[in-house]
């Protein structure tokens, strides 16, 4: 009996010790995926700190520039800004009527043209000949 009673109990340690590995493994990977979002984290980490420390340089780059100079602080203007000016709606009104006059005259040309065209379809084929009246001996 002391024999078996011991090939029980390792047999027991034994099974404790098989689902604690089992255990261990599901951790793994567990620790694998935490692993990979700590990495990813520090890489973003170290690209937002490098960011940072290359807009202070720009920063002060920029104030140490001679013939940049801040006046003041930005102000919230007292009077409010009006978006269209009449002086610009005078003169866009001035110049879509102007445009639109000349484009009238422009297809009104065009039609004409067109219209001669198509009156006169013998003219430019074959040839015409041109004579005086003294070749043709008519003084």
């Amino acid at each position: 009996e002391g024999d078996g009673g011991k090939a029980a109990q390792y047999d027991r340690i034994i099974a404790e010790r098989e689902i604690e590995l089992q255990n261990l493994i599901h951790l793994s990977t567990k620790y694998e995926t935490l692993q990979t979002a700590v990495e990813q984290a520090q890489a973003t980490y170290n690209l937002l700190l490098a960011k940072e420390t290359e807009a202070k340089l720009k920063e002060n780059e920029i104030l140490n520039v001679g013939f940049i100079q801040a006046l003041g602080e930005a102000q919230e203007p007292t009077l409010p800004v009006s978006p269209l000016n009449p002086t610009i709606i005078a003169l866009g009104s001035v110049v879509s009527l102007t445009l639109g006059i000349m484009l009238a005259f422009v297809l009104e040309y065009v039609e004409r043209y067109q219209a001669s065209v198509a009156s006169a379809p013998d003219e430019g084929k074959g040839v015409t000949l041109i004579t005086s009246p003294r070749q043709t001996g008519g003084e």
